[in-house]
């Protein structure tokens, strides 16, 4: 017996097969491009007959490699070069290629949303295509980019397409000659059309997009975008609602400059000087004002930190009363401190005791009258700890009709 293991035999030309998923197929976009063109060729404007052929094709073309290719062709015709340069052979069924007329743009909408319930995967390449395409609107025409705020709007109705895209205008060129605040104005006025308000703040709270930023550096200000859209029309939810924004965040910068103001410990008088102009700056009213103060005021100092928390946070109160006489001349004002000091009680638990103890100061310092707490009384109060607030003011309210009343005999 041999000593060595006898080698195997192998056969001479033998091929090693790889296994199919480890083929390498070659990326080919002009190819996959020129079979939605050829199937597309025919459609005119039959989107049913588009849409049966998409459908079909989906099992033989791979959507899932192509979908930028197959976006790029339904959108602008062919594929998209980088700045928007489209190449031919074109598509004559395509967005750009079609009139503008907003039925075109429902009817491309619905077929995209079809074809998208059937092949789920596409929908994050929707949303990738349309943040890369409005990069390039610029380039595109004037009509071409109706056409895409149209589409992106019925999108966005048919929520199949979320709010994220309309950041991508927020480049310097395309914000300075004015683009972008036309694009996102025939946007807003069809997705009106087709869904409310309500939708539309809600798509643009979620992505944090501030309208301001689409106007020109040189006419960002509210005025100058109240003004276009009163120009153009069919804008004044949009225009409510960021005028809503924009005094919010007035308001909250004008609690942040009273808070320096009396961190570095300046002068009660000095404070009330600056918050009458921040007033008029701001273009805030007095209920805003008188509300933030009262918060400011109750941030600020370490009352909270004292043993005897109640009587500490009423001193505190009557230090700042100079700060809150020049702001309440009226009684809604009056009652929006109220309010605030409702809430202000509810939420710290410390104070829930407090608020007779507050109004009662308030009253005899002459900042709210028993006018402004009677209507408080009998309606106008928030819900929030009413019933508990109520039942503490219950003798000062009945003091007060009784007070009211006997005005009333001896006249």
């Amino acid at each position: 017996m041999s000593s060595t293991k006898d080698k195997k035999p192998t056969l001479a030309g033998q091929r090693i097969r790889s296994r199919k998923r480890d083929e390498k197929v070659k990326n080919d976009p002009e190819g996959f491009r020129n079979e939605i063109v050829k199937g597309l060729s025919d459609c005119q404007e039959d989107f049913e007959k588009a849409y049966k052929f998409l459908d079909t094709a989906g099992g033989t073309l791979d959507y899932r490699r192509y979908a930028e290719s197959l976006f790029d062709v339904l959108i602008s015709g062919g594929l998209m070069a980088p700045g928007g340069e489209i190449t031919p052979p074109l598509c004559p069924f395509a967005l750009f290629e079609f009139p503008e007329r907003q039925e075109t743009a429902q009817a491309f909408g619905q077929m995209l949303q079809k074809l998208l319930r059937r092949y789920k995967y596409l929908e994050v390449s929707l949303e990738e295509e349309f943040c890369k395409v409005v990069k390039f609107t610029k380039t595109f025409t004037e009509v071409n980019r109706s056409k895409l705020a149209r589409l992106m709007a019925v999108l966005m109705s048919l929520n199949i397409l979320s709010a994220k895209p309309i950041s991508s205008l927020t480049i310097e060129a395309v914000v300075k000659e004015g683009i972008a605040l036309d694009f996102i104005t025939t946007l807003f006025r069809t997705f009106l059309a087709l869904s409310p308000m309500s939708n539309l703040a809600a798509m643009l709270r979620k992505e944090k997009i501030d309208l301001m930023d689409f106007m020109p550096a040189s006419r960002r200000t509210i005025e100058a975008f109240r003004a276009h859209c009163s120009q153009v029309g069919g804008l004044d939810e949009v225009v409510a609602w960021q005028s809503s924004l924009h005094a919010r965040d007035q308001a909250r910068q004008f609690q942040k400059d009273l808070s320096e103001l009396l961190g570095n410990e300046t002068p009660l008088g000095q404070i009330v000087d600056a918050a009458k102009d921040m007033l008029v700056r701001f273009n805030l009213t007095e209920g805003d004002v008188i509300e933030r103060l009262f918060t400011v005021i109750m941030d600020f100092g370490e009352w909270e930190k004292k043993p005897d928390v109640a009587d500490a946070a009423v001193r505190h109160v009557r230090t700042h009363v100079p700060l809150l006489l020049p702001f309440v001349t009226q009684i809604p004002t009056q009652i929006a401190l109220l309010n605030r000091i409702q809430t202000f009680c509810f939420d710290n638990q410390a104070c829930l005791k407090l608020f007779k103890s507050f109004v009662v100061l308030l009253y005899k310092t002459d900042v709210v009258t028993e006018d402004a707490i009677l209507a408080w009384h009998d309606g106008a109060a928030s819900p929030k700890g009413r019933s508990i607030f109520f039942e503490q003011m219950q003798e000062m309210i009945d003091w007060l009709k009784n007070a009211e009343e006997e005005s009333e005999d001896d006249d």
